[in-house]
């Protein structure tokens, strides 16, 4: 295994804190979208917010593999799995895959934690 620099650390670091912010803020975000998305009538305000939500997930790209390295997670794919299966009115499948991702969080949230206090 190659020796990181400590340039190589501090930008592995960075990208760790962003990744972890999307995560918890998906954690956030994704059941209101969920929601709004089957809400059979949205207001003016629900309408923006949903197509707030949208603009996050399609302007924020991730290569997926990432939180595999970072993480050794797949919380990545379980979020887009999750936002797709929404946007696509696949309501069962949407929360199926919802309720997985908030699993995994749980269980890589323990991590973070776990290192946090060591």
């Amino acid at each position: 295994m190659k020796k990181m620099s400590t340039k190589e650390i501090s930008n592995a670091n960075q990208c760790l804190i962003v990744l972890k912010h999307f995560v918890e803020l998906s954690t956030r975000i994704l059941p209101a979208f969920i929601s709004l998305e089957f809400e059979e009538r949205k207001t003016s305000h629900q309408n923006f917010q949903y197509h707030k939500i949208i603009d996050v997930y399609q302007e924020n790209r991730f290569d997926l593999a990432i939180s595999d390295v970072l993480m050794g997670s797949n919380i990545l794919s379980l979020i887009q799995d999750t936002f797709q299966k929404t946007f696509q009115h696949q309501q069962h499948e949407a929360i199926c895959s919802f309720e997985m991702m908030m699993a995994e969080y749980k269980r890589i949230k323990f991590y973070w934690e776990f290192a946090q206090n060591n």
